[in-house]
């Protein structure tokens, strides 16, 4: 993702990561992707970095 000033206030910063299978040199690894996920004071949810 492109890099983007962050917002003066977010409400709620939750972290989080989602496991997936990668084939990597001819095996199966689970690998994780780290999610950063601000909620902001109207509710709005966006998604900070991956």
């Amino acid at each position: 993702m492109g890099e983007r000033p962050l917002d003066a206030v977010d409400a709620l910063v939750f972290f989080d990561a989602i496991w997936v299978k990668i084939r990597d040199e001819g095996f199966v690894r689970n690998k994780a992707i780290y999610i950063a996920l601000g909620i902001l004071p109207d509710g709005t949810k966006e998604i900070l970095g991956l």
